[in-house]
């Protein structure tokens, strides 16, 4: 009859016919015989060559497999078993017939000894405490002259002198009591032999997948060893989930996440399940990612586990289904596509909510753009500007200036006072002389301008008090001044030509007015230059020359359009410029970094700046040596041999890690360069 054994697990692998097993007893259990099989598959037992290794009588015809379950039958008829136990019977006679054992069979066992061979047919005992204790003598000198103290002891007494005189230790013993009547050396140590190499430790490191089993091979050579590691890619945290590629608006199904679009890149939605793939409620973190009350909530990264190769999106809602959330996506950035069944993990990144705005700035600041506006009767040419240029000021068609002599010569005349034709005087026509007795009440001092005037009539020699309307003809000049009591009204002048209008309209007494001359408007103040809008005040500017606008300059005259920093830097589109000086800025954008060309380096020292840009690189053509520089900051530098490349020395470093530079011209390496608080680091990668 034949009986099955099937303790332990057997790993088999395809086309070989070695079967190993775990946890079996094979040989002790007596089998010489039967029939192996797996999932269905058998094949005769060649041999069986240990308790966990068994021969197969052809290589393995199904898959490799590791932790089976297993079968072999064996015959159990008693035939069968005779012979197999008188071979088991031959094998171990066969191990007691050895010399070994026969000289141990004499040896009495004592107490904390040990067995020792004396001989390759003898054996005896030696205690533990011998082994322990070492060379035995009773007394310790350095050196072969300190011996000398004990000359005079009795027979059998032992010094060890720690160095004879060679370098070598031995013990001497008393033969007799006579004095200094030493044995010859038995030396307990050999000649010092030659110095050693110094042994060279080669270390490499090679990424593994993520979730890959870390692994260190070491490898002998002629003076030392090298060990290459095999690191596993990092795993971020994350809640597990697994990816479908189907697209459709639904339940992706319990720890699956789907998008609306297989081109990640387009996708505007994805789909995850409230249960993750390790079987975690998520539907409350899920739905708390679109609390933030930015448009965007915050950063969503998936990260496929296989090899850590990521996509991020920025969310920008949450939406609640049965069974799933609906998230909002765009902003894509990373993996394109992900393959089905791929797992993941998910990320989330969450938004903090906007901060309280700012006060405004001081008002002053760097003027952008100048322009002007000017009363009724002028027109201004050159407005605004922008860069450089000139305001041009000029009267209006209707309308012109007066110098201070001529505005004095108008003082008095009314607004709309008209001079009318007159056709006759005193009864009389034509071209009349009037004496002074033609106009009843004329007196001689308005005849003749000499005198004192009287109290109604004026004379032009000395200064008199207008009270009423007075009409003077054109280019009157006032010498003394003129105090007006309801104003005072300029006709237009027209220039004769572009270059000869210069008028000047002055405060009485002061430099403060509008000055014109040829194509130039100057406005003189004693504070504020200030415009008007009818009763409004439009806009001013002060001594320092800083302006008030009642409105806003807009933005294609050079100004922002707006009253607020916060206004103005968003009509200007730069809402979202980051800032140089702000930390836990979200940044979504990127930048393609141009590596700096350091040139090529013959000799000298290159000391490394690492604020020049993130990543740098120059042609070793000779002998040199690379230092950190003191800016903090950290950057990648690579290196490519020339056909005349040196050696490296790197100094200065805190910590030097990686491979070793060669001078093989084409080689490259790319050094990982950091300075910081706690001092340098530079590691050293070989790139071939």
């Amino acid at each position: 009859m034949t009986t099955p054994y099937v303790t332990g697990t057997v790993s088999v692998t395809a086309g070989n016919a070695i079967v190993t097993g775990t946890g079996t007893g094979w040989q002790t259990a007596g089998l010489v015989a039967g029939v192996f099989g797996v999932d269905g598959l058998s094949v005769p037992v060649l041999s069986v060559d240990s308790d966990t290794q068994i021969t197969i009588a052809k290589p393995w015809p199904g898959a490799t497999a590791s932790g089976k379950a297993y079968w072999i039958t064996y015959d159990t008829t008693n035939g069968q078993q005779t012979v197999g136990l008188m071979q088991k019977i031959v094998e171990y006679i066969a191990r007691l017939n050895s010399s070994a054992l026969a000289a141990i069979a004499g040896v009495v066992p004592v107490a904390n000894s040990l067995l020792l061979f004396t001989s390759a047919n003898t054996a005896t005992t030696v205690s533990l405490e011998s082994l322990v204790n070492g060379a035995d003598y009773d007394v310790q000198v350095d050196t072969l002259a300190a011996r000398a103290t004990y000359d005079s002891y009795p027979a059998n007494f032992r010094v060890l002198v720690s160095n004879v005189g060679d370098g070598r230790s031995a013990i001497y013993s008393k033969k007799t009591a006579t004095s200094a009547d030493w044995s010859a050396a038995a030396y307990v140590t050999g000649t010092p032999g030659p110095a050693g190499a110094t042994p060279t430790i080669a270390a490499t490191a090679a990424q593994l997948a993520a979730g890959a089993t870390p692994t260190a091979t070491v490898t002998p050579t002629t003076d030392g060893v090298s060990i290459a590691f095999g690191i596993p890619a990092a795993r971020t945290s994350g809640f597990p989930y697994r990816w479908s590629t189907t697209t459709t608006d639904a339940n992706p199904g319990n720890g699956l996440i789907r998008a609306n679009n297989a081109a990640l890149g387009s996708a505007t939605f994805l789909y995850v399940s409230k249960t993750s793939y390790a079987g975690s409620a998520m539907a409350t973190f899920l739905l708390a990612m679109a609390t933030a009350d930015n448009a965007i909530k915050g950063t969503l990264i998936l990260q496929r586990v296989t090899d850590g190769q990521t996509v991020s999106f920025n969310v920008t809602g949450v939406t609640d289904a049965t069974g799933y959330v609906k998230v909002a996506v765009s902003g894509q950035s990373g993996l394109t596509a992900i393959a089905n069944n791929v797992d993941l993990n998910f990320l989330f990144t969450q938004a903090g909510n906007k901060g309280t705005d700012g006060s405004n700035g001081a008002g002053s600041g760097t003027v952008t753009s100048v322009g002007m506006s000017v009363p009724t009767g002028l027109s201004i040419a050159g407005s605004p500007i922008t860069a450089s240029g000139t305001l041009a000021v000029t009267w209006t068609s209707g309308y012109q200036g007066y110098t201070t002599t001529e505005a004095t010569k108008l003082s008095g005349i009314a607004a709309g006072a008209q001079v009318n034709a007159v056709t006759s005087v005193a009864g009389r026509t034509g071209a009349i002389v009037l004496a002074s007795g033609d106009i009843s009440g004329l007196g001689t001092a308005a005849s003749q301008n000499t005198g004192t005037s009287g109290a109604n009539v004026p004379l032009m020699s000395v200064a008199n008090t207008w009270a009423g309307v007075q009409t003077f003809t054109p280019n009157a000049i006032f010498t003394g001044g003129a105090t007006m009591s309801n104003g005072l009204d300029f006709g237009s002048t027209v220039a004769a030509s572009a270059t000869t209008l210069t008028r000047h309209l002055a405060l009485y007494g002061t430099t403060f007015g509008f000055n014109v001359t040829s194509n130039t408007l100057n406005y003189v103040s004693s504070s504020a230059h200030v415009w008007y809008a009818g009763t409004t005040q439009v806009m001013s500017v002060s001594s320092a020359g800083n302006m008030t606008l009642l409105g806003t300059l807009g933005i294609t005259s050079g100004g922002t359009g707006a009253t607020t920093v916060a206004a103005a830097l968003t009509n200007l589109g730069l809402s979202t410029v980051a800032k140089l000086d702000v930390e836990n800025q979200a940044l979504t954008g990127g930048a393609a970094v141009t590596s700096k060309a350091l040139g090529t380096l013959t000799t000298g020292t290159l000391t490394l700046d690492t604020g020049d840009r993130p990543l740098q690189h120059y042609t070793n053509n000779g002998a040199h040596t690379f230092s950190p520089g003191t800016i903090p900051g950290s950057c990648l530098v690579d290196i490519t041999n020339g056909a005349s490349a040196g050696a490296i020395t790197v100094t200065g470093w805190t910590k030097v890690a990686g491979d070793a530079f060669t001078t093989t011209s084409g080689n490259k390496f790319r050094l990982h360069c950091s300075v910081g608080n706690g001092g340098s680091l530079l590691i050293v990668q070989a790139l071939q």
